[in-house]
């Protein structure tokens, strides 16, 4: 598993906060994962990490 730099964060957290639609995004999608799960333990169906993840790779 590789390394995640402090340059890398710096960056991901610059695209936010310059993209305000991915800006947005990434405030909803904090809000939905911080959701209480649902009974069977899992998150809202509507978004995941993984989701989240792919739109700050394709927005760089």
């Amino acid at each position: 598993m590789a390394n995640i730099t402090p340059d890398q964060v710096l960056a991901v957290i610059n695209l936010i906060a310059h993209d305000d639609d991915l800006y947005d995004r990434f405030i909803n999608a904090t809000d939905q994962l911080n959701t209480p799960r649902a009974h069977d333990g899992h998150a809202p169906e509507a978004l995941t990490v993984e989701q989240l993840a792919a739109d700050i790779a394709s927005a760089a």
